[in-house]
């Protein structure tokens, strides 16, 4: 294996990683943010009430898009058995 070869495998790999923790990470960050300008307007300090918000947001965003999500990871796998056998010459 060339280190061309595992820089590319290793760069596929996080590119299907940020694909599949982007969108979750983005939804988390903005219920996150809109909660705390709701708190802060409205003076309750509970910090469950962030967490529950957040947990049923990214619930509801991965039940939406997990179609989409799952294929570059399903992508990324395939190609990771294709070329085992290049891999670990």
């Amino acid at each position: 294996m060339t280190p061309g070869t595992l820089t590319w495998q290793i760069y596929t790999g996080l590119t299907a990683a940020a694909a599949l923790a982007g969108p979750p990470l983005a939804v988390a960050a903005l219920v996150g943010l809109v909660v705390g300008i709701l708190q802060a307007v409205t003076q309750i300090q509970d910090a469950s009430l962030t967490q529950t918000v957040k947990i049923i947001a990214i619930g509801a965003s991965l039940f939406i898009v997990a179609g989409r999500l799952v294929t570059p990871l399903y992508e990324y796998t395939l190609l990771i058995f294709a070329t085992f056998p290049q891999l670990v010459r």
